[in-house]
């Protein structure tokens, strides 16, 4: 998990120095059978509607609730 984390926050930072303005992004990562962590896509844009059109609106709202309970854990973390 380290590793995984280590590799995300590294790419996610590669990325901010072509494009600031990146605030919601998603990481589709791969793991080897030795554990190193591979990259395969970002997406940048906001996929969360498409559970909204679905009708699955428990869904779409957990999908906001997430985040931001990460956030506000990492920043419990920091204090």
């Amino acid at each position: 998990m380290r590793r995984l984390q280590t590799a995300c926050f590294a790419i996610v930072e590669q990325l901010e120095l072509n494009e600031s303005s990146l605030v919601d992004l998603g990481l589709d990562m791969g793991i080897d059978q030795f554990g190193l962590p591979y990259f395969i896509e970002a997406n940048v844009r906001d996929q969360r509607y498409s559970f909204f059109k679905a009708g699955e609106k428990a869904m779409f709202y957990q999908t906001y609730e997430t985040p931001l309970e990460f956030g506000a854990t990492l920043y419990r973390k920091k204090k």
